[in-house]
């Protein structure tokens, strides 16, 4: 009984993974179109839901595979004792396009010193900004009000017990 359950279970988890990876690669195609065509923001959002069209194609091999399981293992992963268990000889791979764009990191201006460069050791020379210095000196440190200059709407709370 519960074998027929799982065998069924495996099956349309496996056409949902299948469908699933062929809207992935529709979406993904479409991306590249956009892309092509100077359409990035549209590429952006296309290649977005071929990634989640991945990710549900993951998780319906994942309900496949432990439906399979529940098959071969019966209810709960007991052995059913009634009749003689089906060992099937495992299925060949099955090959997974796996379409993934890169993006260069983003150019942050930070480049690594040498090798052969003492850091920590010298402070670096101060970074040139191109403005000149201000004649009036850094700023004064923020000064915020103390306890006490706001007033609590809702009154003062009850004191700690000590």
């Amino acid at each position: 009984m519960w074998g027929h359950h799982h065998e069924r279970q495996a099956d349309r988890a496996h056409r949902a993974e299948e469908r699933h990876e062929r809207k992935e690669e529709r979406l993904h195609d479409r991306a590249v179109d956009a892309a092509l065509h100077g359409n990035l923001f549209k590429a952006a959002k296309l290649e977005n839901k071929a990634h989640n069209q991945h990710h549900k194609a993951e998780m319906a091999h994942h309900r496949e595979m432990a439906h399979e399981n529940g098959a071969h293992h019966g209810h709960f992963g007991h052995h059913d004792h009634h009749g003689h268990h089906h060992h099937h000889s495992p299925s060949p791979p099955i090959h997974h396009h796996h379409h993934h764009t890169h993006t260069p990191p983003p150019n942050t201006g930070f480049i690594p010193p040498p090798a052969n460069y003492p850091t920590g050791s010298v402070a670096p020379p101060p970074a040139a900004t191109g403005y000149p210095a201000n004649p009036y000196g850094p700023p004064p440190p923020q000064q915020y009000p103390g306890p006490g200059a706001y007033p609590n709407p809702y009154g003062n709370p009850p004191p700690y017990p000590r």
